[in-house]
């Protein structure tokens, strides 16, 4: 196939200089096209499918170029932070300001780990739409499956961001003069955007998956992402429907505890792989270089208070161990079990089976059906080897799986820090632990001040 560079110069909207680096498997490049040397590329072009096919795993590789940024462990560390899951065992000024609701707009961990690599990503998924949608030369069947795929992502980077930041601009092109000067979009049309990608790529993907482990995204992942998005947008009879499609696909199973969380288990309904030799980012993390060690996070009081008795989770073999250092005893997360590889790889699971009945269970309770909401939150509390819920009506069903989500999605992707948020519990939960450090500004992370300077459209979140 022909070669060709895919980079970047002086990108306008995300205001940094970078090379978008692709990992390919069977062709170098993906594009033939001399870029302009003071913008970036509007499009791709694809010989084949192997281009293709290589423009699309350089976007799932990207997703894991860099530990603790937004789609590598990034998410679970400082939204577990900002919450009330975990709290840093030393002063650090990268943890400290999530630990005390104290970011301001110039955080270089929410400017560049997050919001601009997040855009980036975008940018690398609308340019692969746009590519596929002028290619002739790739098979029909294959262009289909990888716009799928494009699409899902570029919807989970859009379903994190919202959450992280509130209206945001919406970038579905490569035309860098309209991005640079982009105003924010509304929560709602972001939503409305990515349940769009989301339907378009169920009707686009296969069912079986493309790689061995889950790596890729398939309809059922599609869905997946679907059921939670409908969650968060409160449409109840969609998130159950959508759930179901998942729940019933043949495909999923629970497994025990400490199986959850292995690149074979059966629960798993998308999982991103870390760059080869390495680990989880969550288990690089979490888990403390010694057995003696203090780790880098503990577990927070009021966290493992939650956990009821004869909770299998709360066990030292299952999800959660302890390390004595200097006289005090540090609690940390154990769902990964390697901290480096190459003795054991660990992925990074996005997706499981047990969120997803979760989802169900709260979509049943909204809409009153109370039976088949015991059913599937009693099927994630057996699994940890718990008795069936006691909770019998709405409300005591809504807080019964608000606290199953706490114990059985602990640092799992911000699960908690977005559950408060869209519950309406975050001012009441966390000020009484954090007292004057939280203010209900905080929920909202700030717009980052290099991109409010770049692009005068642009607005702050009130608080900042």
């Amino acid at each position: 196939m022909r070669l060709a560079s895919y980079y970047s110069k002086t990108f306008p909207f995300i205001g940094i200089i970078t090379m978008i680096s692709v990992s390919f498997y069977s062709c170098k490049k993906f594009v033939e096209i001399e870029p302009p040397k003071d913008y970036a590329v509007a499009a791709t072009i694809f010989d084949d499918d192997q281009s293709a096919i290589s423009a699309v795993a350089g976007l799932y590789s990207q997703l894991t170029s860099s530990e603790l940024y937004i789609t590598h462990g990034g998410i679970s560390v400082f939204c577990g932070l900002a919450a009330d899951e975990i709290i840093n065992t030393a002063n650090n000024s990268t943890y400290d300001p999530f630990k005390t609701n104290s970011l301001t707009a110039n955080n270089s961990v929410i400017t560049n780990r997050f919001y601009n690599r997040a855009y980036i990503y975008i940018y690398h998924a609308n340019a692969i739409i746009t590519g596929l949608s002028k290619a002739s030369t790739v098979t029909p069947a294959m262009s289909k499956q990888l716009m799928g795929e494009a699409k899902c992502l570029r919807a989970f980077l859009y379903f994190y961001l919202v959450n992280l930041y509130g209206d945001i601009p919406l970038i579905t092109s490569t035309d860098y003069k309209t991005n640079a000067t982009l105003p924010r979009a509304s929560k709602e049309t972001i939503y409305k955007q990515v349940t769009e990608d989301l339907l378009e790529a169920i009707e686009l993907l296969p069912a079986t998956y493309s790689t061995e482990n889950r790596a890729r995204i398939n309809k059922w992942a599609a869905y997946a992402l679907l059921s939670r998005v409908y969650l968060f947008t409160g449409q109840w009879a969609e998130a159950e429907s959508s759930a179901t499609s998942v729940i019933n696909a043949g495909v999923y199973g629970l497994v025990p505890l400490n199986n959850v969380f292995l690149p074979s288990s059966s629960e798993t309904i998308w999982q991103i792989v870390p760059p080869p030799a390495t680990n989880s980012a969550e288990g690089s993390a979490f888990l403390p270089s010694s057995g003696t060690a203090r780790p880098t996070f503990a577990l927070a009081s009021y966290l493992l208070a939650d956990f009821e008795p004869g909770d299998q989770r709360n066990l030292a073999s299952n999800w959660i161990r302890s390390n004595i250092n200097g006289g005090q005893t540090y609690y940390y997360p154990y769902k990964y079990k390697v901290k480096s590889a190459p003795s054991t790889q660990e992925y990074n699971i996005a997706i499981r089976l047990a969120e997803i009945l979760l989802v169900r269970a709260e979509a049943f309770a909204r809409q009153g059906k109370i039976e088949e909401s015991q059913a599937d939150l009693n099927a994630v509390r057996t699994r940890a080897g718990l008795t069936n819920t006691l909770a019998g009506s709405e409300p005591a069903l809504l807080d019964a799986i608000l606290h199953e989500r706490r114990t059985e999605l602990f640092t799992e992707w911000g699960h908690r820090w977005f559950d408060l948020k869209r519950m309406g519990k975050i001012d009441m939960v966390l000020s009484a632990i954090k007292g004057t450090n939280w203010q209900s500004t905080d929920s909202l992370w700030p717009i980052p001040f290099a991109q409010i300077q770049l692009n005068s459209y642009l607005t702050q979140n009130e608080g900042y």
